[in-house]
Order: C-alpha cells, then structure tokens, then sequence
C-alpha cells in the first residue's frame, strides 16, 4: 500500500478523494502527495492534485471529474455540457516541467540530468471511455479511473 500525504485533506474534491483512496494501492514505497501548491518565485503558485513517487518516474496528475463525452484537441477540449476549457494536457505538462526543475534545485541540488523523468497526465475520474482528443499525448497521459494503478505502474516502468 503507498504511502499518501495530504496537504490539505479537507478541501479535496469527492474525485481527488476517490483518486487518492485508488491510488493506495500503488506499491508500498511509492509515495503519493494530494494537492501540493508548488511555489514560483515571482509568479503565482500552482497546484497539483497528486504527486506520484514511482520507482522510475514522478508524475503529475490533474484530476477531472467531468461527465459527458469529452473532445477536443491539443489547445481546446470541450464537453457534453457545452463547456470548454484550454487542454488540461497542457496545463499538466507545463507543471510537470516546473516540478522537475524544483525537484533538480531543490532536492537534487543539481541540474544533472539531462533526461526527462517527470511526466504530466489527467485522470478522468468519471470517464468509462478515452475520450476523443486530437492529441498524441492523449493515449498516453489520458487516464480513466477504471485501471488507474496498473496504467500508472504502466508508465512507471516504460518511461523511466
């Protein structure tokens, strides 16, 4: 059973506490993070929903609980309901960059490596189907909450 940390356990949404209860069973030392602020020196703060510690990999998880078909490209996705909303894809990404250089200043006190090791993904928490995204990230880093820990596991030991 993975460890989880919470930061902030009562403003969890019922999807991010679904997800952190799930994602439990992740390997003993894996360690899991709920709702990390990650500071930025001059900027605004961002937040992420999990943090997962792997054996190989740390990734960065926006969780969604949207309904509804979901489509959309690599800029724009939009949903049953009408709404849309820039690529969460996107916005992950960019935070797992931010994340990674934070762990290399921070942690690793080094900027030495040179390879990619912290990845951005969204977890569609109540999704029962990929949703149609043009985007080649999305196969990849688009999670549904049915299989959650084995695609994790997945991306653990593929991409690190």
């Amino acid at each position: 059973m993975a460890e989880i940390l919470y930061t902030d356990f009562d403003h969890l949404t019922e999807g991010e506490r679904n997800t952190a209860n799930t994602l439990r069973d992740l390997p003993a030392e894996w360690t899991v993070i709920c709702n990390k602020v990650l500071p930025r020196q001059g900027k605004l703060s961002r937040e992420i929903d999990f943090i997962v510690i792997g054996e190989n990999t740390v990734l960065a998880i926006d969780e969604k609980s949207w309904t509804g078909d979901i489509q959309g490209s690599d800029v724009i996705w939009k949903r049953a309901n009408g709404d849309s909303e820039r690529s969460p894809l996107n916005k992950v990404d960019m935070v797992a960059k931010e994340l990674a250089g934070y762990i290399r200043r921070r942690a690793l006190r080094t900027s030495g490596i040179d390879r990619e090791f912290v990845y951005g993904c969204v977890s569609l928490t109540r999704q029962n189907k990929q949703p149609q995204i043009k985007d080649p990230r999305s196969p990849k880093f688009v999670l549904l909450y049915q299989g959650l820990v084995d695609r994790i596991r997945d991306l653990d030991a593929h991409l690190g």
